[in-house]
């Protein structure tokens, strides 16, 4: 949806323009499917739940939040991002106020004072029962459609994200994330679409318990994040132990988790094991780190899937590797339905080279295919076949003196149907400015099974204040259907605005007029929240 995407690029342009230029800068050692890594931890006086900052060139690029601390390295959640946080990117660490100095001990030669009555010493503020970091929000949607088809639609959504930790003075933390969204339209397609629609998420309600040695670890709820990324959401239990560095084993139990609702739904059976190398601290950067686990789910007592997860990880000489893997296991009733025994479902691998501090490259490949479960048992094998896609995508990320300049294609390649092919090619200017200003352009050419085209956008922001952001967007879309050689040509006008209130409070606005043949009408997005 549009007005997510730019709400996300307008809370990156406010952010830039408050960092301040006494703050400290880290660096982005890599990226991994869960998280961002920092060069920096509790040796250069971070601490978990803190907000960071990616700048390039002026501009801010996205918001993390500190999740795990080890001495040297630090560990993140992606808040917001206008594009993918990459490797040797710059981080800006929050600017910690001033200590007030120590007093000074007389000297031996000073004199004494005379004796005064004894009076009660001042004892130490009482430790917090714990610390807390999170954030609230509340969006509203509305689209006004003025088109013969009179799809108006509106939409209200909250938001939460609640971190504890050293909760009770014990190295024991606490994560809740969910979201609640209710959907409202004047009319209705398909049977599928109902008018009204009220969707709820919770995405994570977990206790960790990790003391500082980092010799294991226990945690349990709904887990969202752990260092096994090719586990995904589980509702159970998971234990990790180092056996000797940088050697680490981990087991779990549970059931699959169905994010869909606030409660602990969901059915069936999921377990399995991993080995993991790494360096001591559960987010500690190496040069080198690999996972390898295996995974079941039953459901009825019968297997719904097996499969072995691999994520591998490089960083050497300005290059650095990703790759994830998942290789399934086609046994009992899935052999009868599947090609074969074994396939490779899911394949992701990212190569970046940073040939100067204003050059970087970087090459992505995914290839993915459907796999059998329980849920899609009785859907014919063609549908799964037709669904078999990889693609291949290259970056090349030029900057100096406040200009950067993006270039890059992609191909997507279907395994059946090759008429469904997509290509595309995109080229971007982007300048920081001075006095708040900053300016932007972006190209994307198009073309596949049904529609080629192209699209740009046109932009230019100001930072007024620390308090007071703005963007104002102008788009055109062109694109022809190729079974009926029709022209479609939509444009669009967008302005911007993003406020803090004070005391964590903001207040975001996007607002957008469409005009063309794919939509004509106003759009509005309002989202109050408060971070605290």
């Amino acid at each position: 949806m549009r007005p997510a995407r730019t709400l996300i690029a307008f809370l990156g342009a406010l952010l830039a323009g408050t960092v301040a230029m006494s703050a400290p800068t880290l660096t982005v050692k890599y990226r991994s499917a869960s998280g961002v890594y920092v060069d920096a931890g509790k040796d250069q006086g971070l601490a978990v739940g803190d907000r960071l900052t990616v700048v390039e060139k002026g501009r801010l690029v996205a918001e993390l939040e500190i999740t795990y601390l080890a001495d040297q390295s630090a560990s993140c959640r992606i808040v917001n991002e206008t594009r993918p946080v990459r490797a040797g990117d710059t981080v800006v660490a929050p600017v910690r106020a001033a200590q007030p100095p120590a007093a000074i001990s007389p000297s031996p030669t000073a004199p004494v004072a005379a004796p005064r009555a004894a009076t009660p010493a001042v004892s130490a503020p009482a430790r917090p029962w714990a610390r807390l970091r999170g954030g609230i929000s509340f969006g509203y949607y509305r689209l006004w459609d003025n088109t013969p088809f009179q799809l108006d639609f509106q939409q209200r959504t909250a938001r939460a994200d609640l971190s504890l930790w050293d909760i009770g003075g014990q190295p024991l933390s606490f994560q809740l994330r969910f979201r609640s969204r209710q959907d409202d339209r004047t009319r209705s397609l398909t049977s599928l679409q109902p008018t009204s629609e009220r969707r709820d998420r919770l995405y994570e309600l977990s206790f960790r318990y990790q003391p500082s040695s980092d010799r294991y670890s226990v945690e349990a709820g709904r887990i969202a994040s752990s260092s096994f990324v090719g586990l995904g959401y589980l509702d159970g239990a998971l234990a990790r132990a180092r056996l000797v560095s940088p050697l680490q084993v981990g087991v779990f139990f549970g059931r699959p988790a169905e994010i869909e609702g606030f409660g602990l739904q969901s059915t069936g059976q999921k377990y399995g094991a991993f080995l993991a190398l790494a360096p001591s601290g559960r987010y500690s950067v190496g040069a080198a780190e690999a996972v390898v686990g295996l995974v079941r789910e039953t459901d009825a007592g019968a297997v719904s899937r097996e499969y072995l997860s691999l994520e591998t990880r490089l960083a050497r000489n300005g290059f650095s590797f990703f790759e994830r893997a998942e290789l399934d296991w086609n046994r009992e009733w899935r052999r009868e339905l599947a090609s074969s025994s074994v396939q490779i479902s899911n394949l992701t691998a990212s190569l970046a080279y940073r040939m100067s501090p204003s050059a970087q490259a970087v090459l992505s490949y995914d290839n993915h295919k459907n796999y059998r479960t329980s849920l899609n048992r009785t859907v014919p094998q063609a549908f799964f076949d037709d669904l078999m896609h990889q693609g291949l995508r290259g970056t090349l990320n030029l900057g100096g003196s406040g200009l950067l300049v993006t270039a890059g294609g992609g191909v997507r390649l279907k395994d059946r149907t090759t008429a469904a092919n997509a290509y595309s090619a995109n080229l971007g200017f982007h300048h920081g400015g001075s006095r708040g200003l900053r300016m932007g352009v972006d190209g994307l050419g198009f073309s596949n099974g049904y529609t080629k085209g192209a699209y740009a956008t046109a932009s230019v922001g100001r930072h007024f204040s620390r308090h007071l952001d703005t963007d104002l967007m102008y788009g055109v879309s062109l694109y022809s259907i190729k079974s009926t050689a029709e022209n479609r040509l939509t444009q669009w006008l967008r302005l911007l605005a993003r406020g803090d209130l004070g005391r964590g409070v903001f207040l975001s606005s996007d607002l957008e007029y469409d005009r063309g043949d794919d939509m004509t009408g106003p759009r509005l997005f309002l989202e109050l929240g408060w971070r605290f």
